[in-house]
C-alpha cells in the first residue's frame, strides 16, 4: 500500500485549491453581535475557514469558530452563502473601537465543476517545495441527514481511505464511517450548510470514543481508537438524522479529508 504522505505529489489524490482569500480589519461597533457582508462572487457557495487576532502578526491566533472563543471570551466566524460571506461577532462585555484582523479562505464544494479564478497575485514563489509537506486530499463529499420516515433501510456511508486513491462520499446517512491504516493519520474538515437560512459554516465537533459521549449538535466527528483489526482505525462523522418536512431535511454536511 502506498501512503500518500510517502509523496510531494501523487496522481491518485488531488490538493485542494484556496478559491478566495480576503485579509480584513474589522473595528468593533461596541454591540455584543456585529455582521459585516461582503461579496465574493464565485457563483457557489464558498466552504470558508480562517483564523483572527488581535494583533497584527497574528501572534496569537484563533480560528474563526462560533464553538470556539478568543481573548475576553470573544467569538469570531464566518459564514457565507451564494453571494456573500458573513463575519460575525459576539462579545460580552461589549467593546467599541477595537482592531481586530483576520485571514479568511474558502474552498469550493465538490459539487462545483466549473471554473475559479486564481487567488495567487505573484508568480515570485515556487508552488511546490520539497522542504514543506503538503496534506492530499483523499476523501471528500456532501452527505444529507438520514430521513426516519423514509421506506428504504439505511445502510450507511463508508470509505476506506489512503490506499486506493480519492474517495468521494455523498448520499443520506445518519453518519458516515471512514477506515484508515497505520502509520496515516488523517485530519477532517466539516462544514454545516443550514438549510433553512442558506448558509454555511465550519463546523467542529470532536471527540474521542474513548470518553463515551458525543455531541448533540451535527456534524460532529469522533476519532476511534481502533476497530479490532491490525492497525485499522475509524472515524465516524455524525450527520444527523431527519423527518421530510422538517426544517432541517435539506441541510448538507460537506466533509473534506486530508492525509
Amino acid at each position: 500500500m502506498q501512503i500518500p504522505t510517502n509523496f510531494i505529489a501523487n496522481s491518485d489524490y488531488p490538493y485542494d485549491q484556496i478559491v478566495y482569500f480576503k485579509d480584513y480589519e474589522l473595528t468593533t461597533n461596541g454591540n455584543r453581535y456585529q455582521t459585516i457582508t461582503i461579496a465574493h462572487g464565485l457563483g457557489f457557495v464558498p466552504l470558508c475557514f480562517g483564523v483572527w487576532s488581535e494583533s497584527q502578526d497574528f501572534e496569537p491566533s484563533y480560528t474563526l469558530l462560533s464553538e470556539g472563543y478568543g481573548p475576553d471570551e470573544m467569538i469570531l466566524w464566518v459564514e457565507s452563502d451564494d453571494t456573500n460571506i458573513y463575519i460575525r461577532k459576539d462579545h460580552y462585555p461589549h467593546t467599541s473601537g477595537k482592531k481586530l484582523y483576520l485571514k479568511i479562505y474558502a474552498f469550493a464544494p465538490i459539487s462545483w465543476t466549473g471554473d475559479c479564478e486564481p487567488t495567487a497575485t505573484t508568480s515570485d514563489f515556487l508552488l511546490f517545495n520539497t522542504d514543506l509537506g503538503y496534506s492530499q486530499l483523499i476523501a471528500a463529499g456532501e452527505v444529507q441527514p438520514w430521513p426516519f420516515d423514509s421506506q428504504s433501510p439505511q445502510t450507511g456511508i463508508s470509505g476506506e481511505v489512503g490506499k486506493d486513491g480519492f474517495v468521494e462520499l455523498s448520499g443520506r446517512s445518519g453518519s458516515v464511517s471512514i477506515y484508515y491504516y497505520e502509520p496515516l493519520q488523517p485530519t477532517v474538515m466539516t462544514w454545516k450548510t443550514t438549510a433553512s437560512t442558506g448558509r454555511t459554516e465550519l463546523r467542529m465537533n470532536c471527540v474521542f470514543s474513548t470518553f463515551g459521549f458525543a455531541t448533540s449538535l451535527y456534524p460532529s466527528v469522533t476519532y476511534n481508537e481502533n476497530t479490532g483489526f491490525q492497525n485499522e482505525h475509524a472515524i465516524a462523522i455524525n450527520t444527523g438524522t431527519t423527518r421530510t418536512g422538517q426544517a432541517n431535511y435539506n441541510d448538507i454536511t460537506h466533509i473534506r479529508i486530508y492525509a
